[in-house]
């Protein structure tokens, strides 16, 4: 079932990633976030870029590649 989230950030995020209960969306400014709750909670995963990211992607669990 879908369900609105409040906003967890100012980011405008366009992309996102499942994959059981790791979810991961990525947007404006670099900005990525990791749930591993199913989507009630998400934190920041820092990058050292500011680039705006519009794709992301994993090999494994613990492997995967964003572009911007």
């Amino acid at each position: 079932n879908w369900a609105v989230k409040p906003n967890f950030t100012n980011q405008n995020l366009t992309c996102a990633f499942t994959s059981g209960i790791s979810n991961f969306v990525c947007g404006a400014g670099g900005a990525i976030f990791r749930s591993t709750d199913f989507g009630v909670s998400w934190v920041n995963v820092s990058l050292t870029t500011s680039v705006n990211l519009s794709s992301i992607t994993f090999s494994d669990g613990n492997n995967g590649i964003v572009t911007g």
